[in-house]
């Protein structure tokens, strides 16, 4: 099955599961065969495609990790197909009382590209009805998950209640789920829809064309009032090695030969750790601490006051993100996150910046003494470091990331 070059055929799954898994991995399992030998070349697999229990302990005691052997299936079927494989939601096993509801994105390589943990958690009582409580056996997730680029587009990773993607019919004798997976364009018009019919694969043509004119018609990003409300812009996702397919690398990870205006000075590009739309984070020529890093914004400004909502919010996620990166490389438990915003306050690049500094107990005799040694680490005759040392920093930091 073929598609015009501008198209990108997805494909739906609804599935009727029970709290077999090895029976639901293998319904679920033959309808991605079908769905690839139909054209799809992203499949989606409904929330709980892994099981549905029949009691809060059957859903505990039957949770996996993520490297169990269901994901590792999920894994090598992507692989072994040369598809995208977005598992809907799986429960995955992460303390005795409770699990994570998580959906996972697998590339055609069969690895993990993205994750996210549903983080709103079905906890409603309707009079007159069933109460549920979620969050008695579900742990939320902690943080959003920015789209990922993919054939069909960027792949929003979400799990609500209200939007959750169900399967059709009875699971077993204690719960049962609406149906009608369905695949919707940007206008609200349904392209396929499964109705009630139990295990089976709808398919639509995703359009870039049709996205792109929808798009130019709505213009929502440039009527943004952001006078009344911050505009938050998501960090994108380290790539995966084999997304150069998609030019996902060239966007987060900078080239060689690109330049980046640091103040009075030039920061290459093979020192840039990772870059998102408005920051980008580099190994230091100086650190007060190993694995001091510092954050950026990409907009020349002078003082973090000068700094747009929009930059402040993404210059903040950078430097959550890579100090999560340099916490987990130098096995810290905590970091010093700090900005001289200004010359007053030790500044001495005229450009606004963070520092991020992996801290481990007795670094310091007195634990306010980072901040005398920052204040002096590029006063006097610094010892600077060799260039050949910072960018094999960047590249291992660069790595790491990948697997964070």
């Amino acid at each position: 099955m073929t598609t015009s070059s501008d198209t990108c055929r997805v494909a739906a799954l609804q599935v009727t599961c029970t709290d077999d898994k090895a029976a639901n991995l293998a319904l679920c399992s033959s309808l991605v065969e079908e769905a690839a030998a139909g054209g799809a070349r992203v499949v989606f697999l409904p929330e709980a495609c892994d099981y549905i229990a029949a009691s809060r302990q059957q859903v505990v005691a039957l949770a996996e990790p993520r490297d169990g052997p269901t994901v590792t299936a999920y894994r090598a079927l992507a692989a072994r197909l040369g598809v995208w494989l977005s598992v809907g939601g799986l429960h995955e096993a992460t303390e005795k009382s409770r699990v994570r509801n998580t959906h996972l994105l697998v590339s055609p390589a069969g690895q993990l590209a993205a994750s996210y943990s549903k983080t709103h958690l079905f906890d409603v009582s309707v009079p007159g009805g069933e109460s549920v409580r979620e969050s008695d056996y579900v742990r939320p997730g902690e943080s959003l998950t920015a789209p990922v680029p993919t054939p069909a587009g960027r792949l929003g990773m979400l799990i609500c209640y209200d939007l959750r993607f169900p399967e059709v019919g009875r699971h077993n004798e204690k719960r049962a789920s609406y149906g009608h997976a369905m695949i919707v364009d940007p206008w609200g018009r349904v392209l396929a829809d499964a109705g009630e019919r139990a295990n089976c694969v709808v398919y639509a043509d995703v359009s870039a064309a049709e996205l792109a004119r929808v798009r130019d018609g709505m213009p929502v990003a440039t009527q943004r009032r952001v006078d009344l409300y911050p505009e938050l812009n998501p960090v994108p996702l380290p790539p995966l090695a084999d997304s150069a397919a998609i030019n996902s690398a060239a966007a987060v990870f900078p080239g060689d030969n690109e330049k980046f205006k640091f103040g009075q000075v030039t920061i290459d590009g093979d020192m840039v750790i990772y870059r998102s739309k408005l920051s980008y984070a580099f190994v230091n020529k100086k650190c007060v601490v190993p694995g001091h890093v510092l954050v950026v914004p990409l907009s020349d400004r002078l003082r973090l006051v000068d700094l747009t909502p929009a930059e402040v919010a993404d210059l903040f996620q950078v430097s959550q993100l890579v100090q999560r990166l340099v916490e987990k490389v130098h096995q810290a438990t905590s970091a010093t996150v700090c900005v001289q915003d200004g010359p007053a306050a030790g500044q001495t690049i005229r450009h606004v910046h963070v520092h991020v500094m992996p801290r481990k107990p007795g670094d310091f005799a007195f634990n306010d003494d980072v901040y005398d040694a920052l204040s002096n680490h590029d006063k006097g005759a610094p010892q600077w470091r060799e260039e050949a040392e910072m960018r094999e920093e960047c590249v291992m930091l660069r790595e790491e990331l990948l697997r964070l």
